[in-house]
């Protein structure tokens, strides 16, 4: 049975999924896990999370107010088209609602295009934390519980 915190997390994903991603399909699965009270993980795949048939997906935890974006994938024939972006936009969005000050991910391989990913990073606004380690995007957030 899902907490209400987790119910939260899947319904806001699900919502920004529906928004920005263009792929997105109410059978894909959206699902989160509350692992303690500043830990949460959230993960996004069309067929399940079964590793061998992954083909879109993503992983990420929420830790204190820092999201890390753990892995993305899409399946071949989508990459290329903007489709990666608009799901660093679904996790951005995502990290923004849920009150998180940054997104952190180490880049590794090459874009479609053969540009690395670190390059293809800067480019959405990420910048480096160390140079060869991980990236973030920092967000300028007000709380406001008015």
């Amino acid at each position: 049975m899902l907490s209400q915190r987790e119910e939260h997390l899947i319904r806001n994903m699900r919502d920004i999924l529906r928004e920005r991603f263009e792929l997105f399909d109410e059978n894909h699965k959206v699902d989160a896990k509350e692992m303690h009270e500043n830990k949460l993980w959230v993960g996004y795949s069309i067929s399940g999370f079964n590793f061998t048939e992954r083909v879109n997906y993503f992983d990420l935890n929420i830790i204190g107010d820092i999201c890390y974006l753990l892995h993305i994938e899409l399946e071949k024939k989508f990459r290329g088209k903007g489709y990666g972006r608009q799901i660093y936009s679904c996790v951005e969005e995502f990290a923004r609602r849920e009150r998180c000050s940054r997104v952190r991910m180490m880049p590794s391989g090459t874009t479609f295009s053969g540009e690395t990913r670190r390059d293809y990073m800067h480019k959405l606004g990420y910048t480096d934390i160390k140079p060869d380690g991980e990236v973030e995007k920092l967000f300028n957030i007000v709380h406001s519980d008015a």
